[in-house]
């Protein structure tokens, strides 16, 4: 059975769900009145949950070995560093679904960019829909995006080990830095 993990719990109207599921989850929350109520609402509930407290960044090597799902409402000036950090060192990982801003989304499904094209090297990454602002509240000023994101199977990944992704992502930082660049 592979696990779950939700970035980001906010108020725990995607949480609820997921633990009705009843796979082991891990929780990523980093704003303290988030966590307070987690503590005091979802923990108390459910006995298959591991709540990490403070950044997701920071926490989320503890399940990078785990065959895990992951689902998310990414901080939007977190969002490229979170996904290269899944897409690069979750080892059994299984996917995701993550909820990002409207335009980031457009970028990694639409257009040429460096995270775009590092993430097509290892992924798959669908559009799934677009969340009008008017969904959340306070309304933000832009509109957000679901996407999905699915792993490569090895055999279909044009890289392979650690240090070859590595080597992939600066070199696609180094081409497509500047504006307008051309590459000779």
């Amino acid at each position: 059975d592979s696990e779950i993990a939700e970035i980001g719990i906010g108020l725990g109207s995607l949480t609820y769900p997921l633990l009705s599921l009843k796979r082991k989850t891990y929780l990523f929350e980093i704003d303290h009145a988030y966590i307070r109520l987690a503590k005091e609402r979802i923990l108390n509930n459910f006995s298959n949950v591991h709540l990490f407290e403070g950044d997701a960044l920071e926490n989320l090597h503890r399940i990078q070995t785990t065959p895990v799902f992951i689902f998310g409402n990414l901080p939007y000036h977190l969002t490229t560093e979170i996904l290269i950090f899944i897409v690069s060192n979750f080892e059994n990982w299984l996917g995701g679904i993550f909820m990002v801003q409207k335009e980031f989304a457009d970028r990694l499904t639409s257009e040429v960019s460096s995270i775009s094209v590092f993430l097509r090297g290892l992924t798959t990454t669908k559009h799934l829909k677009v969340v009008h602002k008017n969904c959340f509240y306070p309304i933000p000023k832009i509109h957000s995006s679901l996407i999905q994101i699915l792993p490569l199977a090895p055999g279909e990944r044009r890289i392979q080990t650690k240090n070859e992704i590595l080597l992939w992502s600066r070199l696609l930082r180094a081409i497509f830095w500047g504006k307008r660049k051309q590459i000779q």
